[in-house]
């Protein structure tokens, strides 16, 4: 519920910011993908890519994993969590 209220109010405080001045990364993506999309990061900054992070952002060895709460959450409380979550799930193509 604290995350749908976080992105809502993101939502609020970033309406005026013109969207060529967003980059919008998702976690998910940043493990699947770190050097990749640390590269579009520091591109849309326009800062220079050391080849130094490069080597040194292949050896964090970051890569996506299942959620803790997914196996540790008892079938209540995921369907309780979901419901209040599945309108911007669903908004943000977490889920159909």
């Amino acid at each position: 519920r604290n995350w749908v209220r976080e992105v809502q109010e993101l939502r609020v405080q970033l309406a005026p910011v013109d969207r060529s001045q967003l980059l919008v990364l998702r976690f998910e993506e940043l493990l699947r993908d770190p050097l990749h999309h640390l590269e579009r990061v520091v591109s849309f900054l326009g800062v220079d890519f050391p080849a130094g992070y490069r080597s040194a952002i292949e050896t964090l060895g970051l890569r996506p994993v299942r959620a803790r709460w997914a196996s540790d959450w008892d079938t209540d409380q995921l369907v309780s969590v979901l419901e209040a979550a599945q309108p911007m799930l669903h908004e943000l193509g977490y889920c159909e």
